[in-house]
């Protein structure tokens, strides 16, 4: 996890954390499409509404394109603090989900 990120917890269609020094973060399942695209949403009590969403294209048989996107609904302030916490989580999921891929 990246240093920003603390409190993770997580279950099978649930998981939450903590952006350090700004918020807790609760999400859960979405509207997915099964081999193309996940949806997580917030969920619960959260400082502002979110959507994470990872999109699948398939290459072919052994291939596939996945783009993580995190759609937020932030006032200016808040981005520039959650800017550099949210990326660095983004940039983790991408690299776990390499990582598992490769593996």
């Amino acid at each position: 996890m990246p240093l920003e990120i603390t409190n993770w917890k997580a279950d099978a269609t649930t998981c939450s954390f903590t952006i350090q020094n700004m918020a807790d973060l609760n999400m859960g399942y979405g509207d997915s499409i099964p081999s193309e695209k996940i949806i997580m949403q917030s969920l619960g009590k959260n400082p502002f509404d979110y959507d994470l969403q990872v999109v699948i294209e398939n290459i072919d048989a052994n291939n596939s394109e996945v783009m993580i996107v995190f759609n937020a609904d932030l006032n200016p302030m808040l981005a520039s603090i959650a800017s550099t916490p949210l990326t660095n989580f983004i940039n983790m999921l991408v690299e776990k989900l390499k990582e598992i891929m490769e593996s």
